[in-house]
């Protein structure tokens, strides 16, 4: 049986998409490091700290929540335009100088 399960950790399909989500992550990094840098050069650094502090702080309440087992859903990472969870959508969020938080896809609509 130990055999079995060790066949199927290693199944070259499952290895391949390993591979992929490695990719993506990089990536992903990469692309975050962009992001970070041309919002310090557009809006400042100091506004990009206190997002960043707002984020921690709502990623707290949110542990906080899920630990006492209350429901943790109602959370600042909402879009303001759709109200869905903003770290589920695949495209990413966006923060305007004022603070609020949109998915990208609704705020490109809206915007553009």
């Amino acid at each position: 049986m130990l055999l079995r399960l060790r066949q199927l950790c290693f199944h070259p399909a499952l290895i391949a998409d390993a591979e992929a989500t490695l990719q993506k992550k990089e990536t992903d990094k990469e692309t975050f490091k962009v992001e970070l840098a041309r919002a310090k050069k557009e809006v400042g650094p100091e506004f990009v700290r206190k997002i960043k502090a707002m984020r921690l702080e709502s990623a707290v309440e949110r542990a906080k929540a899920e630990k006492s087992g209350e429901d943790a859903s109602a959370s600042s990472d909402e879009c303001s335009i759709c109200f869905e969870d903003i770290l589920a959508n695949e495209s990413g969020g966006a923060v305007t100088r004022c603070g609020h938080s949109y998915c990208r896809p609704c705020i490109t609509e809206h915007i553009g």
